[in-house]
């Protein structure tokens, strides 16, 4: 959790995981989604030593935890160990740096279309009609997307009135996968 004294890392062995922050409202901005292979609980504060940010798994999770001492032991020991770490983190960093752009320049259906395209790229969607394999309320759709619920449900309405998606309650199926992603682009 955002403000706890961190102690070490996690790597996320199955299941997935959302990073997230919250803001001065209370309100959840998703940072990222975590799936299996990924670090989590990198992120942490020099001065005070507690996670900046909080995660919380959406499925069964299981993660391996490696304490800090160890951890910075195994990368001594193993220099292509923090190779590895070092070009996981640039892509991350890189991934927040084009969320941000984003953000900051989308319309409100290009971020709920660019949002429905994250959670694709991130878990796949599987099953007779495609639907995504990340089943999140509106709400989280809304924290990824940079906006509100209800905008979330307008636009999601408008592309499964236009067949551009399908939605079975919270389930989402992307029936026309060039028009999500035209819709996308900046």
């Amino acid at each position: 959790m955002e403000g706890s004294h961190a102690k070490g890392i996690y790597f996320i062995e199955t299941g997935q995981v959302k990073i997230y922050k919250t803001d001065s409202r209370g309100q959840e901005i998703i940072l990222r989604f975590a799936k299996p292979g990924d670090v989590i609980g990198f992120s942490t504060s020099d001065q005070t030593n507690e996670y900046l940010v909080s995660a919380m798994a959406l499925t069964d999770t299981t993660v391996c935890y490696l304490d800090y001492s160890a951890f910075m032991e195994l990368t001594e020991r193993y220099p292509e160990l923090a190779m590895q770490l070092l070009k996981f983190y640039r892509a991350e960093l890189s991934g927040l740096e084009q969320k941000s752009l984003k953000l900051a320049t989308m319309t409100v259906p290009q971020k709920v279309a660019d949002a429905i395209l994250t959670m694709e790229s991130a878990f796949g969607s599987s099953g007779e009609k495609k639907p995504l394999n990340l089943i999140l309320s509106r709400q989280d759709i809304a924290s990824l997307a940079g906006t509100t619920k209800e905008q979330v449900s307008k636009v999601i309405s408008d592309l499964n009135t236009q067949k551009i998606v399908e939605t079975q309650g919270k389930l989402i199926s992307i029936l026309q996968h060039e028009k999500l992603q035209e819709l996308a682009k900046i």
